[in-house]
């Protein structure tokens, strides 16, 4: 990360979802992660926002501390830009992000950050999800939030703002995306994405979205402002593509981006060298 930031010098950092592990034993282990991974961003005082992902949620049962507390966690540090979720909308830290013109307040670019939750419950209706997907997905109310919030913006801006959102488990677009089907998924279905998706790098593992298809894909394509949707969730997948005028994973259509790998930076993250000594905690002082 730190070879990362001085590399690349960023304006601002999304962390997006699987931040920590699931291991932590009790709060102070939590915050010790969390201080871990954030320490980056604040010692080369760069603003920074965070996802949250399962794992992040997976220690939550066991050590008293929520999602709630996480997010005040993280709030507390001085260049965090996280905020709640409006009331009524599911899960923690979802928001939007404006980013204004260098001369007037006029917004110019604007970030959508989604909680898209943990896993699925154990029942809907007395049935099971045997044979689906576990992991959970986005509810209608937040669909209606990111909807209702990019018209609110669009009215204040004078006109569609561009957006780039943010979520950590994929839409099902995704691996539409991938085989330009829905149902077939061979080799070359696949060969036919790449010319008609421009489709570039690898899917190491199937894409793990939710049981239901939540929305979201048909209402950034109603909106038309969000010009690509990241998410995080499938470890060692690095493609992307424009699917229907809208990025889902990373490359350039209106933006350019790139990944950085650790080898790129000569890190062998295999090497057992990492630090793991908990960094100083944060005063409490929250930014003004």
């Amino acid at each position: 990360m730190e070879k990362v930031l001085d590399s690349e010098q960023p304006d601002l950092v999304v962390h997006n979802g699987d931040n920590i592990t699931g291991g932590c034993a009790n709060a102070t282990e939590m915050r010790q992660a969390m201080n871990n991974v954030v320490q980056p961003m604040e010692q080369r005082q760069i603003p920074w926002v965070v996802t949250y992902g399962n794992h992040d949620e997976d220690s939550t049962p066991d050590t008293g501390m929520d999602e709630e507390d996480m997010l005040a966690f993280y709030r507390s540090y001085g260049h965090n830009l996280n905020q709640p979720s409006p009331r009524g909308v599911t899960g923690s830290g979802t928001m939007n992000l404006l980013i204004r013109g260098a001369r007037g307040q006029r917004p110019v670019f604007n970030l959508f950050l989604l909680d898209s939750g943990r896993y699925a419950p154990s029942t809907i209706a007395g049935q099971d999800f045997a044979g689906y997907p576990t992991w959970d997905w986005l509810r209608m109310n937040q669909v209606h939030w990111y909807t209702e919030t990019s018209e609110l913006v669009e009215k204040r801006a004078g006109q569609k703002v561009p957006a780039l959102m943010f979520i950590h488990i994929p839409l099902w677009e995704y691996r539409f995306m991938w085989f330009a089907s829905v149902d077939s998924r061979t080799a070359a279905d696949h060969e036919r994405a790449v010319a008609k998706h421009g489709i570039i790098g690898e899917r190491n593992e199937d894409e793990c979205p939710g049981p239901f298809n939540c929305g979201m894909f048909s209402a950034i394509l109603d909106r038309g402002d969000v010009r690509g949707v990241f998410c995080g969730h499938d470890h060692v997948n690095t493609y992307v593509g424009d699917y229907y005028g809208v990025l889902l994973g990373a490359g350039d259509v209106d933006i350019e981006t790139h990944l950085v790998f650790a080898g790129d930076l000569g890190i062998d993250l295999t090497a057992n060298d990492q630090s793991i000594d908990p960094l100083p905690l944060p005063d409490g002082r929250r930014r003004k």
